[in-house]
């Protein structure tokens, strides 16, 4: 909800993605919106695994909850006060 609301705030748009997309048309949604961030729940991570990122324009990934498995494109959700 933090995350959707902050788009409002700061002029940009949220896309929301089913949480039972898998990586395919994950890529598709990221590509065909332009989004240059993805905010997802660590345990749905896993779900990236078959979509090839570098036809996007993302340019980071915020992982809520437990991230376990980091990517250099990965890291997690910023704390309140932290800069992003």
């Amino acid at each position: 909800m933090e995350a959707f609301l902050g788009c409002g705030w700061i002029g940009a748009a949220a896309v929301p993605v089913n949480v039972a997309s898998m990586g395919p048309q994950i890529e598709y949604l990221l590509a065909d919106s332009g989004a240059r961030l993805l905010v997802i729940e660590a345990r749905f991570a896993e779900r990236l695994a078959g979509a090839d990122l570098s036809r996007t324009a993302l340019q980071a990934i915020w992982t809520v909850g437990d991230a376990s498995g980091e990517t250099a494109m990965t890291t997690r959700w910023p704390a309140a006060g932290e800069p992003v």
